[in-house]
């Protein structure tokens, strides 16, 4: 993702001032940020580990960052508005979970049996898991290279969407929506592609 992030900043002509790694074991962000800081980034894109976020977005507010933040996949599960600097946005596969027929009533159906709401990430399972499952089912055939050649044929519904592979495996026409933190709530701010916007209601 981090690579993938910076090849298009570049290609757009921007300027990557700094990349810098950590271990995900680190819980220290205080020399990265103070970097970001005497660099005068515009933009601070965080993709390490998910549970590191609260650790990082605690340092940021302690050293008062003021720099915009980007998180990818799966921050909007937390509530980060004891962190929040005002500047707070994450990149999430997919459309909204609003604009999903399929999504609601997974979630009702989640929240009835685990008395709790499904993360993104339940539903990214979810579909993987059916998506398998009716290759399998379709191949009749627990071989893995069958499998794979299988999964790349399939038109699959999922709960965000249509889900189909090209043949190296690469997502079909991916979509992504940018979120910005307001008020302990995340907004949404746009969509990507630029042609996804309004994004087609699934069924």
């Amino acid at each position: 993702m981090s690579k993938a992030f910076l090849a298009q900043v570049v290609e757009r002509s921007g300027l990557v001032v700094s990349s810098l790694f950590v271990s995900r074991n680190t819980a220290d962000f205080n020399a990265v940020l103070k970097s970001a800081i005497e660099q005068n980034a515009d933009l601070i894109v965080f993709s390490a580990q998910f549970t590191q976020a609260h650790d990082f977005l605690k340092s940021a507010r302690r050293l008062g960052v003021k720099t915009r933040i980007l998180m990818v996949g799966g921050a909007s599960n937390v509530d980060f508005s004891a962190e929040d600097n005002g500047g707070l946005y994450v990149l999430e596969y997919d459309v909204p979970q609003e604009n999903c027929a399929r999504w609601k009533s997974f979630e009702q159906r989640f929240h009835t049996r685990f008395g709790a709401p499904p993360s993104t990430y339940a539903r990214y399972t979810y579909d993987a898991a059916t998506m398998l499952a009716q290759a399998v089912r379709l191949n009749n055939s627990t071989d893995g290279q069958s499998i794979a050649a299988a999964l790349r044929k399939m038109h699959f519904v999922g709960l965000g969407g249509d889900i189909e592979f090209d043949a190296a495996g690469k997502l079909l026409k991916p979509t992504y929506t940018l979120y910005h933190a307001q008020r302990a709530q995340w907004r949404v701010v746009r969509f990507y592609p630029a042609e996804a916007h309004p994004p087609a209601r699934c069924n």
